[in-house]
């Protein structure tokens, strides 16, 4: 009876460990920064790992929610504002694994578990005015946090070349903001009518 018991003990805590969902998926973000912890000697050095982490974790946020947006919008500028924003944030994601790499950190290749229940809830979005303000809104708010992000990384780093990278990619993600709030404004007209 003692060797029934401990099976079925141990069954139970496999069962239990399989059903962690933090066991099976782990935040991306927070692997990549534990694994830049373990390389980093100095909180300089950390800090651009943890932007770059930053960066890639929204990239592939934004070029995931806006691909979905292409086909689920329902007013054409906002079809062609997430085309613009997929291709441009699919560009940046490719451009910020390529630095890391260069300077041997550690980048996720998925989006945070926040930005994966983030787009996920897109799919409950009401297609017409819900969606399109909704994915319209979001984009204001994710193009705001990544110029604060590049922002400061240009300004606090010490390594030239990501200084130089941060105000180069700076202009496409601020075009991307301004032309998000000149169409929150002709999606506003038009759905007020």
């Amino acid at each position: 009876m003692n060797t029934v018991n401990s099976l079925l003990v141990c069954a139970g805590l496999f069962i239990a460990a399989c059903g962690d969902e933090t066991a099976k998926n782990p935040d991306s973000e927070k692997v990549a920064n534990e694994a830049n912890d373990e390389k980093i000697a100095t909180n300089t050095f950390e800090k651009d790992a943890e932007a770059l982490v930053k960066m890639s974790s929204r990239d592939l946020y934004l070029a995931s929610a806006a691909k979905y947006a292409v086909t689920n919008a329902n007013q054409k500028q906002v079809k062609d504002l997430a085309n613009a924003i997929a291709n441009g944030h699919s560009n940046l994601a490719a451009e910020v694994k390529t630095f890391a790499a260069k300077r041997n950190y550690n980048v996720p290749d998925s989006m945070s578990n926040d930005y994966e229940k983030d787009r996920e809830d897109m799919t409950s979005w009401k297609k017409g005015k819900e969606f399109d303000t909704k994915f319209v809104d979001e984009v204001i708010d994710e193009h705001e946090k990544a110029i604060r992000l590049l922002e400061d990384c240009a300004r606090d780093t010490k390594d030239g070349d990501l200084k130089a990278w941060c105000e180069k990619s700076l202009p496409a993600l601020r075009t991307h903001l301004e032309e998000s709030k000149r169409i929150k404004d002709e999606i506003a007209a038009v759905y007020k009518s």
